[in-house]
């Protein structure tokens, strides 16, 4: 039987099966403003409630402004901050270079962490001039996480035009055990958020596109679309 590890997104882990498969490695991705890092707090902020150890790894954020944004939904990060169980570290992407993952696999040991966000993946691809060696350092880093025994979620952006594509590199998809897209879709004149459960390795899930909405309590999933084309 697959444990599971709830992401907290209200209206999600009912359609894989309740959560996450254990030590897995998910990548949610989508364009800016998808909502790639509320994902990722809601995730680390359940795990908090279950009495689990968290670990951000932001290159994209200030560790003050996910501190903030989460506090909008309710979120209290820094009371388990200063309590020990939660670490947001932030690395700046033009400044890691090769010890980038034994300083992620230090804080995992730091906190004794059970879930992880690596946000975002795009930072690999400043350092590796080929396709190939982004994805060893992917291989390399989701190797280590798994070895750690922590559920892992990775972000990665989608580019602007880039309609068909699930990761800037191209790679992200195939090395990730799971794979959430969000995406903006404008819908009747308005914009309308989007979330399509792309794979799941040991889950039984629909490839429906579900409509993501934003509330005070963070992320829903609702009822599939119908007649909708990506």
């Amino acid at each position: 039987m697959v444990e599971r590890v709830k992401t907290g997104i209200h209206g999600l882990d009912e359609l894989i099966q309740g959560g996450l498969p254990e030590t897995s490695v998910t990548l949610v991705s989508g364009g800016p403003g998808t909502g790639k890092t509320l994902f990722c707090s809601q995730f680390l902020w359940t795990g908090l409630m279950n009495g689990e150890n968290c670990l951000f790894i932001t290159m994209e954020e200030e560790v003050e402004d996910i501190i903030d944004d989460a506090a909008e939904f309710g979120w209290d990060f820094r009371k388990y901050i200063d309590e020990g169980r939660f670490k947001i570290d932030y690395m700046n992407p033009f400044r890691v270079d090769t010890g980038f993952e034994d300083r992620i696999r230090n804080k995992i040991e730091d906190v004794n962490a059970d879930r992880i966000v690596i946000d975002s993946t795009s930072v690999m691809g400043m350092y590796a001039d080929s396709k190939g060696k982004v994805r060893r350092q992917l291989y390399d880093l989701i190797k280590m996480v798994k070895k750690h025994s922590v559920t892992c979620i990775m972000t990665a952006e989608i580019p602007k035009g880039n309609d068909m594509g699930m990761s800037r590199y191209g790679v992200e998809e195939f090395v990730s055990d799971g794979v959430i897209m969000l995406k903006g879709l404008g819908i009747g004149g308005e914009m309308g958020r989007k979330l399509i459960i792309q794979k799941m390795r040991k889950t039984k899930f629909e490839g429906d596109i579900y409509p993501l909405t934003f509330k005070e309590d963070g992320l829903h999933v609702e009822e599939a679309d119908t007649g909708i084309d990506i």
